[in-house]
């Protein structure tokens, strides 16, 4: 079976390493986190593949407006504890 070897976020450069910074930053607010979670790491080989999925990450985690809605589509799920039905 195939693994993949993790980067050491102590080595990495560039735009990776902008990117680790950010993932960290936002893992640290959000969760507590101390260091940068595996995902990232597993991503770090390739800094195309790595910022593609740090953009999408992003674009899906927003936080909502302040108007009790994300900005998904209108779902509402975070803020009542309830799925729409409609």
């Amino acid at each position: 079976m195939t693994t993949i070897r993790m980067v050491d976020p102590a080595t990495v450069e560039g735009r990776v390493r902008e990117i680790f910074d950010a993932a960290l930053r936002r893992e640290r607010t959000v969760f507590g986190a101390t260091e940068i979670s595996n995902i990232w790491r597993c991503m770090g080989h390739s800094a195309n593949l790595l910022e593609a999925n740090w953009n999408r990450s992003r674009a899906l985690m927003q936080r909502g407006d302040g108007t009790g809605r994300s900005h998904m589509g209108g779902c509402n799920r975070y803020t009542t504890g309830r799925w729409p039905l409609a």
